[in-house]
């Protein structure tokens, strides 16, 4: 983005890189010199498209210097590991160390599809803040559906997690925005939590102002 004296922000593009199928949302790190993208594996050639259990890549792009103008600035996939099933949301934590990503997996299907399961899933991964690469920290199964939505508050002790609905529920409001726990040190995790504010069906995005 480039801001001209006097005039509006304007956007350019600054390259291209080949990342893996279907880079479907994308997170910068804190720092900048990363770029995440959770590659869903979906796409025309796949049966039902988005509605086939695909296990995704998560996919760590080293960035150019900002500096760097030429025709084709160097831009370099630097590693890609196992992502989530139909994770459709990352989040990455203030302090550029933990990336998180939410997992739909079957639970959108109907309940008499064979491919539903009850269960989405947290991924947790640590990030080598020299290299971009991730390393698994953990996998958090839980029952909801649809997980749409993910967000570190600004201490980065806890995660935010948007949740479309809890099925079975009668209440107006069946969606959620749940609290997990950061817990820190060498093997970082995820801990759900009883702390929930009721949301409407439906919930795809969270923000937070800090």
């Amino acid at each position: 983005m480039e801001e001209p004296a006097g005039a509006r922000p304007r956007l350019t593009p600054w390259g291209t890189v080949q990342v893996n199928k279907y880079p479907l949302v994308g997170e910068f790190s804190p720092d900048g010199r990363f770029f995440f993208t959770s590659d869903v594996q979906w796409g025309a050639d796949v049966p039902r498209g988005y509605e086939t259990l695909s296990e995704g890549v998560v996919t760590t792009t080293s960035l150019a210097p900002l500096g760097d103008r030429a025709a084709r600035p160097g831009h370099i996939v630097v590693g890609a590991t196992h992502g989530g099933f139909n994770a459709e949301f990352m989040a990455i934590s203030p302090d550029g160390k933990l990336l998180a990503l939410a997992s739909i997996g079957g639970t959108s299907r109907p309940s008499d599809d064979p491919a539903y399961d009850p269960n989405a899933a947290l991924t947790l991964f640590s990030i080598d803040p020299q290299t971009g690469r991730l390393s698994h920290a953990g996998h958090w199964p839980f029952v909801a559906t649809n997980p749409q939505g993910l967000a570190f508050d600004a201490s980065g002790a806890l995660l935010y997690v948007g949740i479309g609905e809890y099925r079975g529920e009668e209440a107006p409001l069946k969606g959620a925005i749940e609290i997990w726990d950061v817990i820190p040190g060498p093997s970082p995790s995820l801990a759900r939590t009883d702390r929930r504010f009721r949301a409407p069906r439906g919930v795809h995005t969270i923000a937070i102002a800090n």
